[in-house]
C-alpha cells in the first residue's frame, strides 16, 4: 500500500465506531505469530495466519469450514 501500511490502516479502521462490528481483522505474514505481533502496537487481529495461506485456513476463519454444509462427506 503506497500511503499506509496494513497495520496502520487496521488501527484506523478499529478505531472507527460507526464499522466495529461489521469488519474482522485477519493477519497474514511471513514471519511467526510472536514476531508479527511485536511490530504491532495497538491493533489486535481477530485472527492471525501464517504464510502460505491455504484454502482450508481461510475457510476456517471464514466459518465456512465448520458448516455441515460444506463438509465432504
Amino acid at each position: 500500500m503506497p500511503v499506509s501500511d496494513g497495520i496502520e490502516t487496521t488501527g484506523l479502521l478499529q478505531a472507527d465506531s460507526s464499522i466495529e462490528n461489521v469488519l474482522s481483522c485477519i493477519m497474514v505474514t511471513a514471519y511467526g505469530k510472536e514476531n508479527a505481533m511485536e511490530a504491532v502496537t495497538g491493533v489486535e487481529p481477530d485472527f492471525f495466519l501464517t504464510k502460505p495461506v491455504t484454502p482450508k485456513a481461510l475457510l476456517h476463519i471464514s466459518g465456512i469450514g465448520n458448516s455441515k454444509a460444506h463438509r465432504q462427506p
